[in-house]
């Protein structure tokens, strides 16, 4: 080797490539080293991106959109829940159609504490609100079924008859 060879060799030795710094360095300064290196996008000499990072970038776009498609099915799978069991607390306990408090305008969010729950109190009242509304509420008092029905009646017969045929009314 000539003394030109020589400084060559050294200047080689002595500049740090990316390379041999993670070859030199640990491996958690490796694998930093390596994701800082693919976070940037890389650029082609005439300044466009790399085609890999687009590429990399619409995996994550896509990932994103899937993500977000689950995340939109739960909730609403969630409010058709809490609606459900909305529904079955003011046809149980309160006897009432739930169209007619849906009818009245209420929403599902009026009827649901800070929480998320089902509140049995803004329910009384959404259902009162629609029985108010649409006259729901059976009237105060004494209440007869036959009462405007028409008044002929025919008697069945009685045991005095069946055992007296005889006997006429």
């Amino acid at each position: 080797m000539n003394d030109t060879q020589t400084t060559t060799a050294a200047a080689e030795s002595t500049t740090a490539t990316p390379e041999t710094v993670t070859a030199t360095a640990s491996p958690a300064d490796a694998a930093t080293e390596t994701t800082s290196a693919q976070d940037q996008p890389t650029t082609g000499s005439d300044g466009e991106q790399d085609p890999n990072s687009n590429a990399e970038a619409a995996k994550y776009r896509r990932k994103l959109r899937e993500a977000e498609k689950a995340r939109d099915a739960a909730l609403e799978q969630v409010d058709t829940l809490r609606r459900s069991i909305v529904e079955q607390l003011i046809e149980q306990e309160h006897d009432v159609k739930p169209a007619a408090v849906w009818a009245n305008g209420t929403t599902l969010d009026e009827m649901l504490t800070d929480d998320g729950t089902v509140d049995p109190v803004a329910v009384a009242t959404a259902v009162r609100s629609a029985e108010d509304k649409f006259g729901l509420r059976p009237p105060v008092g004494v209440h007869v079924d036959t009462e405007g029905k028409d008044g002929n009646i025919t008697l069945l017969p009685s045991w005095a008859d069946v055992l007296n045929p005889h006997r006429h009314r």
